[in-house]
């Protein structure tokens, strides 16, 4: 997973309440933790490369 997608989807999860809150508290909740947890498992994706002494970067054209 690109270290720039791992970056922006906390962000991307902090807007999800806002647009599904009319489906309820616990949809918005969820899609929030959802958001959250995937950028975690991006970063856990990267720690072999880490522990191995590589440097994760992400580059645009």
């Amino acid at each position: 997973m690109s270290p720039a997608l791992i970056a922006v989807l906390p962000f991307v999860g902090a807007l999800l309440p806002g647009w599904l809150i009319r489906w309820g508290r616990d949809v918005a909740a969820v899609s929030c933790a959802a958001a959250s947890l995937v950028a975690l498992l991006g970063l856990c994706l990267h720690i072999p490369a880490i522990m191995a002494g590589e440097v994760v970067t992400a580059r645009f054209a």
